[in-house]
C-alpha cells in the first residue's frame, strides 16, 4: 500500500500571523527587559540616596544641625551648593542616579534639594534650615529625582520638577534620612492629604497638622 502526501502551501495570512505572533514575542521580551533592568537602576538609586542621608548627617553634625544651601550661587556671599557643599563628605563612587543620561547638560540635577526647605525672608549668607525646625521629619522631603537637562543648572526643585523615571516611579530622600519610591498619584495623594503624608514645606506641613489636631 501507498501513501501520497500534498504539502499545503502556507497562505499569505498565515504568513502575516506567523510574522505578528514573533514581532509580538520580540516586542514582550524587550519590553520586559527593559523594566527589569529599571528596576534594577531604581534600586540602585535607592542606595546612593541612603548613602546621601549618611552624608547629609556628617554635614548637619558639623555645622549645627544646618542643611546646606539648596542651588548655584555666588560662592563668595556664602552661596555654597549643597552638592559641592557634600563633596568634601562623599567617599569615591557614583552619586548620580544610573537612570540618568550623563551626556546631557547639566545632568547633575538629577538629584535636587527640595526648594521649600528654605526659610521664609532668609537669603544667603545667612544659614539655612535647620533640622530642629522641622517638626515630621519622617515626612518632610530632602532629595528626590528630578528632571534635568534644562539651560541652566538648577540643583533645587519642587513637586513640578519630580520625574518619574523608575517604571513611573521615582525615589525621595527624607529629613529622617530613609528613602521611599512613590508613584505619581501615590505622591499627589500623600501630598494632598491632611495632614499631609509628604511634606515639602515644613512650616506648611506644620499647620497643616496643628489643624488636623484641632479638628480631631
Amino acid at each position: 500500500m501507498s501513501y501520497t502526501y500534498h504539502a499545503r502551501a502556507i497562505s499569505r495570512i498565515e504568513i502575516l500571523v506567523l510574522v505578528v505572533a514573533v514581532a509580538s514575542s520580540i516586542a514582550f521580551g524587550i519590553w520586559f527587559w527593559s523594566r527589569a533592568r529599571e528596576e534594577a537602576r531604581a534600586k540602585q538609586c535607592m542606595a546612593i540616596l541612603q548613602r546621601y542621608g549618611k552624608v547629609f548627617t556628617r554635614y548637619t553634625d558639623d555645622h549645627q544641625g544646618v542643611l546646606p544651601y539648596e542651588n548655584v550661587g555666588d560662592e563668595s556671599l556664602g552661596h555654597i551648593p549643597w552638592y559641592d557643599a557634600l563633596e568634601p563628605y562623599r567617599e569615591p563612587g557614583q552619586w548620580i542616579c544610573p537612570s540618568v543620561d550623563r551626556t546631557v547638560q547639566n545632568h547633575l540635577e538629577a538629584y535636587r534639594l527640595n526648594s521649600k526647605l528654605a526659610r521664609p525672608g532668609a537669603t544667603p549668607p545667612q544659614p539655612y534650615r535647620s533640622l530642629d525646625s522641622i517638626d515630621q521629619r519622617d515626612a518632610t522631603v530632602i532629595l528626590f529625582d528630578a528632571e534635568y537637562g534644562g539651560k541652566a543648572l538648577s540643583l533645587k526643585g519642587k513637586f513640578k520638577d519630580a520625574d518619574f523615571r523608575h517604571n513611573a516611579s521615582l525615589n525621595m530622600l527624607f529629613a529622617d534620612w530613609h528613602v521611599e519610591r512613590l508613584t505619581e498619584k501615590e505622591l499627589t495623594d500623600a501630598t494632598n492629604w491632611l495632614p499631609p503624608k509628604i511634606i515639602w514645606d515644613p512650616d506648611i506641613g506644620k499647620q497643616a497638622h496643628t489643624k488636623s489636631n484641632e479638628i480631631d
